[in-house]
């Protein structure tokens, strides 16, 4: 097909510059609209040719992964989908954003207790993360590991990154949290309201190293430390 069948709904475009609110784009995954991103005289998505019952099949899973509240995170700048070979509960993802420190010890604890179901342990874990530039979708980021890995990951990122209180409890925060208090913000009413906020990709990026054991850049160290030298 010479036009990408079917538009991949609901990528995040940032925020509104005057609103602050956050803005969603439908985007072409393939879009060739300008003369410099044609090849050998090819026309359109000719350039990047797929079948159509590839295309087709592509754009309705994503689109089901959009639309289904557990398979997918949302950033400001970013969404995040995730999905296995064979069905199996995601829920942990969703601890990463919006930690609920029960949630996260009943986690732990399931993951300390011996190795995973062999089904568990075997099934393949996926996340694509899609962003938008005005009408196309750009592919930022792509993760393949086995499930049982990713949950060890997650569960080890919980263990590392928590704080305790007075009292001796655990507290966990969220990726866009933790993103978030390395920048300023301004307008605290909108922070209340809207949420965290924060530019460059950086919560995707958390993402990434709490599921695979990456290390985190060395450039966020310099982000911290300027943070707090600000807030004296």
């Amino acid at each position: 097909t010479r036009v990408f069948p079917l538009k991949l709904q609901g990528i995040p475009a940032g925020r509104d510059s005057k609103t602050k609110r956050r803005k969603h784009e439908n985007c072409d995954l393939v879009s060739f609209n300008q003369d410099s991103f044609r090849s050998y005289g090819l026309q359109k998505s000719c350039n990047a040719p797929v079948s159509l019952d590839v295309a087709l099949g592509t754009a309705r899973a994503f689109n089901a992964l959009r639309q289904d509240p557990s398979s997918h995170i949302v950033f400001d700048d970013q969404v995040m989908v995730f999905w296995t070979r064979r069905p199996e509960p995601l829920s942990f993802m969703h601890l990463l954003e919006t930690p609920q420190p029960g949630q996260v010890r009943a986690l732990i604890e399931s993951v300390r207790r011996g190795p995973p179901p062999r089904g568990v342990e075997a099934n393949g874990f996926y996340l694509l993360g899609v962003s938008a530039q005005r009408s196309r979708a750009v592919v930022r980021d792509f993760i393949h590991l086995q499930l049982g890995a990713a949950q060890t990951h997650a569960c080890n990122w919980f263990e590392k990154a928590r704080l305790e209180d007075c009292a001796g409890s655990h507290m966990y925060f969220g990726l866009s949290r933790l993103a978030s208090s390395l920048y300023r913000h301004d307008d605290e009413a909108a922070f209340r309201r809207d949420g965290p906020f924060c530019p460059s990709q950086l919560p995707a990026l958390l993402a990434r190293c709490a599921l695979t054991a990456s290390p985190l850049p060395p450039a966020l160290l310099g982000l911290a430390v300027q943070r707090n030298i600000a807030e004296r």
